[in-house]
């Protein structure tokens, strides 16, 4: 039984990914998202979990005609909620901030007036 040829591999990811999906292949270190799951979307994890295997299988095929290729580590991620919880998010990490700085200044006029008003 011959290999699967990179036309092969890439029809196989085409037949699992969706138009609209909730997961998603990303390399672990990076966040890339490279050829050939560059821009696809998954229904479900076990869908996207063949595909990452595909791609891995895809990836190391065409480094045998490019040894340049990047390696990555491909894993399924699921896309992130929309609406309240992301803005949630958005406004506690907001609000820590707020709160992390107003520390920082309060600790620095400490520092300050120890020091007899010194910078």
């Amino acid at each position: 039984m011959t290999e699967p040829t990179l036309d092969d591999l890439r029809a196989r990811i085409d037949s699992l990914a969706a138009d609209v999906g909730r997961y998603t292949i990303v390399c672990a270190r990076t966040g890339a998202r490279p050829v050939p799951i560059a821009g696809r979307q998954f229904p479900d994890r076990e869908a996207a979990t063949r595909a990452a295997r595909a791609a891995q299988r895809y990836r190391m095929r065409l480094r045998r005609y490019d040894p340049r290729v990047a390696y990555h580590d491909l894993i399924v991620r699921e896309a992130m909620a929309a609406g309240e919880d992301r803005n949630t998010c958005t406004a506690t990490s907001r609000d820590w901030q707020y709160r992390f700085w107003a520390l920082a200044d309060r600790e620095l006029a400490r520092l300050r007036a120890a020091r007899g008003g010194e910078p």
